[in-house]
């Protein structure tokens, strides 16, 4: 697939969902002249195993991610107070943000490619995925812009477990071998909420391995999985 000078729309439950996806395909993009936009619904304080989320940290590392990338646009979409609680917002008004109201809805940037959540056991994710699949509903292109593929993405450690977004149903690849510094980089950005420590899957060591596995699965060095629900050739 070429990917030279498409735009790319990747949006996101959470600071550092869209990373651990798609951070070696967004600079894949940006690199082969292309653009990246970035949708964040929400992020907030949270305490977390092990660590606190801290709101104003969170949003610091977003804006330096985004720098670090060189994003064409992003946008933190909804308030704090939303944050762990998507699922109790009405379908609607989510799918509104994603199709119209927000700068870097569907409307607005108008994507070749989307990339959004799969299903998840987590209420945020899976509310934005939903929502996706509302907004995304096909209509003729005069009516309604439409991207011509959409795919989804695992929520990281879904990954190995036996869930309707895990890696057994990835049907996508995207070769990152070359980009698997700057997704590093795009990482290290993030780091409250990179852990330490044996056995913890969010470790950049880890993260990356899963990436470098992905690849074997594909025959390269590095890729990062999708699960492809359209693809217009």
């Amino acid at each position: 697939m070429d990917f030279k000078n498409k735009r790319l729309l990747v949006i996101a439950p959470h600071p550092d969902d869209e990373a651990l996806a798609a951070g070696g395909f967004m600079s894949r993009i940006k690199a082969e002249g292309g653009e990246v936009f970035v949708m964040i619904m929400t992020t907030g304080t949270q305490q977390q195993y092990g660590s606190v989320s801290q709101v104003d940290t969170r949003k610091a590392e977003l804006e330096n991610a985004m720098k670090t990338l060189g994003v064409d646009q992003y946008e933190l979409a909804l308030s704090d107070a939303h944050h762990l609680k998507l699922d109790t917002m009405p379908r609607k008004e989510l799918v509104d943000i994603i199709e119209k109201s927000s700068s870097v809805s569907l409307a607005n940037v108008k994507p070749d490619i989307l990339v959004f959540p799969g299903s998840s056991y987590s209420q945020d994710h899976n509310a934005v995925y939903e929502a996706c699949i509302t907004a995304t509903r096909s209509y003729p292109k005069s009516l309604k812009p439409s991207p011509d593929t959409i795919l989804l993405y695992s929520h990281f450690d879904e990954q190995f477990w036996n869930t309707e977004s895990s890696w057994q149903n990835n049907n996508f690849w995207v070769d990152i071998s070359e980009y698997l510094h700057a997704k590093e980089r795009l990482l290290s950005c993030y780091a409250s909420q990179m852990k330490q420590g044996e056995g913890h899957w969010r470790t950049l060591e880890s993260i990356l391995m899963v990436n470098k596995m992905c690849g074997k699965r594909a025959g390269v060095e590095a890729a990062e999985e999708f699960r492809c629900i359209k693809l217009l050739a």
